[in-house]
């Protein structure tokens, strides 16, 4: 921790002799509502640049292939349980690297990442959570059968190469 913020970094090493293929999924989940009593629909998480390009759906744990429309408007993402009935939404093209979740009269979580390419929101319907988790690789393609490492967005780690990912969480209570 650090004052109000939370910091978490990974790094990626790859100590032996051969290039090692890798993906790397972070899981942080986050009260929903973030203060009870607020309606969850009030929620929202809000992009640092627009969304516009298609996002992704998984079925059965894997890729769906049919890109879907962005539920974003104007930087926007409303949440409700129903934007979850199918799944994770998967930001397989995100040009954001930040978003700020809260509803009014809550605090503001700002969350932002480094390293990671994908961002997935989720959450199972019903629940008291919303996960928001910077992703750097995909699930695997509902018709893919080939090697780890030719799965769409793998990361490759050359011979003593190494690689570093963070997020950090700030917690703003003040408007």
């Amino acid at each position: 921790m650090e004052g109000p913020a939370l910091r978490v970094v990974y790094e990626l090493i790859n100590p032996g002799k051969e290039p090692l293929p890798a993906s790397l999924g972070a899981h942080p989940a986050f009260r929903w509502p973030l203060v009870p009593g607020v309606p969850k629909e009030s929620h929202r998480i809000k992009f640092e640049v627009p969304e516009a390009a298609p996002i992704r759906h998984q079925v059965d744990g894997l890729l769906d292939p049919v890109p879907h429309p962005t539920p974003v408007e104007d930087r926007t993402l409303r949440l409700r349980d129903e934007l979850f009935k199918d799944d994770v939404l998967i930001f397989d093209q995100l040009r954001s690297r930040k978003v700020r979740y809260d509803a009014p009269g809550t605090p503001v979580l700002e969350f932002q990442w480094e390293g990671f390419e994908q961002l997935g929101v989720w959450t199972k319907p019903g629940a008291g959570f919303i996960c928001i988790e910077p992703w750097r690789g995909l699930p695997s393609p509902a018709d893919f059968d080939g090697d780890f490492a030719e799965k769409p967005a793998a990361l490759i780690i050359p011979p003593g190469g190494r690689r570093c990912f963070r997020y950090t969480v700030t917690v703003i209570t003040e408007p």
